[in-house]
């Protein structure tokens, strides 16, 4: 499940990416603030997706632990 919303991120960002690249109309400042922008939003969800997979595994953990008593 966060596989699938990770890359309905990502997808999202490229359709980003990829209209301010192709649009004539946004100067190159607006582009760079935007692909800086998608570059942050990218790191974050993949401090996201390590925190919550980093807790996942603490809470198997626990589990396991707890059927053991």
């Amino acid at each position: 499940m966060a596989d699938d919303a990770c890359q309905q991120i990502e997808n999202a960002l490229n359709m980003i990416v990829n209209t301010a690249d192709k649009s004539g109309n946004v100067k190159n400042e607006l582009k760079k603030t935007i692909h800086e922008a998608v570059s942050n939003l990218r790191k974050l969800t993949y401090v996201l997706k390590s925190n919550l997979l980093e807790k996942t595994e603490e809470n198997n953990q626990m589990r396991d632990e707890v059927n053991q008593l």
